[in-house]
């Protein structure tokens, strides 16, 4: 029977035998053991290199819940930025609808009042009873000057005006008249 770690009939421990019996720990930093327990050294190491990662990882998290925040606080502002924009539009539309009411509602009285032509001069062909208006006038409304007086001595057909007698070349017919717009 081994007296190792027992003791003996002095009541003392064998040392030698169970300082022989104990593991040394490792106290080498490049060691691929891992059954042997760890220098104090060694311990440090590993603490300040845990601690080490740990803080940047500490970092990290602190960095990315700040962005999360900015970005958060971003979609807000976008989101209320989206909404005004969205009622903009919406009162746009309102507009745009009773500015397209209001056109059709001109649009509608324009083409009610005639246009009227003032002082139109045909241009006399030699040898021809007839000169032709621009528009057709509207019915009642055509005024004919020939040489400066005011004549009826005419017949109107569409935009044809036809005399009893061949015009002459210094002859000066001026009309007045209204006409609906197209």
């Amino acid at each position: 029977m081994s007296d190792v770690g027992h003791k003996g009939c002095n009541n003392e421990i064998n040392t030698v035998a169970l300082v022989a019996s104990i593991e040394l720990p490792v106290d080498v930093l490049d060691s691929t053991c891992t059954t042997k327990p760890l220098s104090a050294n060694q311990g440090r190491v590993l603490n300040n290199t845990i601690n080490a990662e740990v803080g940047a990882r500490t970092s990290e998290v602190a960095a990315v819940k700040s962005r999360t925040s900015s970005l958060e606080s971003d979609n807000t502002t976008n989101k209320s930025n989206i909404s005004s924009l969205q009622s903009r539009i919406a009162a746009l539309e309102s507009d745009v609808a009773t500015l397209q009411s209001e056109v059709a509602t001109l649009e509608s009285t324009l083409a009610s009042i005639p246009i009227s032509v003032f002082g139109e001069m045909s241009e006399i062909v030699p040898e021809s009873a007839e000169i032709s208006l621009a528009h057709i006038p509207l019915t009642g409304s055509l005024q004919l000057y020939f040489n400066g007086e005011f004549s009826t001595n005419y017949t109107l057909v569409g935009t044809t005006i036809t005399f009893p007698e061949v015009l002459l070349v210094d002859d000066v017919i001026s009309v007045y008249y209204d006409y609906s717009r197209p």
